[in-house]
């Protein structure tokens, strides 16, 4: 990958063929390209693993350069019914729509189908050179409630001869299955430490203030990145900043659930309760999802534990999570899980 987007001096990639890692998919979304037209696609996997670097890449390759002269749109929708609309925000170019479904809220399933429709019902100005359908890119799609969910089933297949839809989730599980068996589910995993290395070493022999990145800092990013390569990115830019310097000051929000953990793993009480209830109220502001807390919180908590302990934090923050998303109010099923698990690592002393 010759460029990556926490290095702006670096000319970004946007060829297929010409992405670092997993070489077998790229050849197989280049065979997409080739065909000029697809059906509905789901992309899947963990963060960091390239999925929006290659979606953008599939659309540049279908559309060419038109495809990258995006606008932040203002668009209202109103509801049935009722004399209030609707207002939210999309990212759009002449041939394709960007939305992120975990800002849609509480609405989503009218504004998906305002949007499909709207889409659909606009026609290209010269159909003869101009692709005959466009494309919705929906990313973070399992955040879609169940009702926008079907809503998207129905609506993708009302107008699917003139209108394509890409989907980009990280839990498949969270997806209905009759929305996946209408799209092609296309995996992208993690890269391996090989490919992060051999990517980050690309960009310091590209980017001229690397100078005083060496070996040791690249395995530094590596380990830090742990199959993620967003995260080795910003590992790596942070070093270069730092002139080489061997501490990196770990990202604020990780510093936060770390504190969580040790406050859960040493002060069982209504004290340490308290004070994790305001740090998680603090996430939450800065907008920090709940997955991601439950999974750096795992991660964190775990080692601070005895091991006879580790599958049930495990089964009770799976749990706690599963509420968390039927639920309204993130903090009270956060609550509930430390409340949960300090109680059973104070009944395991």
């Amino acid at each position: 990958m010759t460029t990556l987007g926490v290095f702006p001096t670096i000319k970004r990639s946007t060829k297929l063929l010409q992405l670092s890692f997993h070489k077998e998919l790229n050849q197989t979304l280049h065979n997409i390209v080739e065909g000029q037209d697809f059906g509905h696609l789901l992309f899947y996997g963990p963060t960091g693993g390239g999925r929006r670097t290659r979606i953008r890449a599939l659309l540049k390759g279908i559309y060419g350069d038109g495809v990258s002269t995006v606008k932040i749109e203002k668009r209202e929708c109103a509801v049935q019914s009722s004399s209030k609309k609707i207002s939210y925000s999309i990212l759009s170019s002449n041939c394709h729509i960007e939305l992120t479904a975990s800002g849609l809220g509480s609405s989503d399933k009218l504004i998906i189908q305002n949007v499909i429709k709207e889409m659909a019902q606009s026609k290209q100005l010269n159909e003869t050179k101009q692709k005959s359908f466009k494309v919705v890119v929906i990313f973070e799609a399992e955040n879609l409630s169940k009702d926008a969910q079907h809503a998207l089933r129905r609506t993708m297949e009302k107008y699917s001869h003139n209108c394509r839809i890409i989907m980009c989730v990280d839990c498949l599980g969270r997806i209905i299955d009759p929305l996946k068996s209408r799209c092609l589910t296309i995996r992208v995993p993690s890269p391996t430490d090989s490919e992060i290395r051999e990517a980050l070493c690309e960009v310091v022999k590209k980017d001229r203030t690397a100078c005083c990145i060496k070996d040791e800092h690249i395995e530094l990013c590596v380990k830090r990145g742990n199959g993620n390569m967003r995260r080795a990115l910003i590992t790596l830019q942070t070093l270069i900043q730092q002139k080489g310097e061997n501490e990196v000051v770990p990202q604020s929000y990780i510093q936060i659930v770390s504190d969580i953990a040790n406050i859960i793993a040493t002060r069982q009480g209504k004290s340490g309760i308290l004070e994790c209830r305001k740090k998680f109220c603090e996430l939450l502001e800065r907008c920090i999802d709940p997955a991601t807390i439950y999974r750096t919180l795992v991660n964190q908590l775990t080692p601070l534990i005895s091991e006879k302990l580790h599958p049930i934090i495990w089964d009770m923050a799976l749990e706690s999570e599963g509420r968390c998303i039927t639920g309204s109010k993130p903090i009270f099923s956060l609550e509930s899980f430390v409340t949960q698990a300090m109680y059973e690592i104070y009944i395991s002393k």
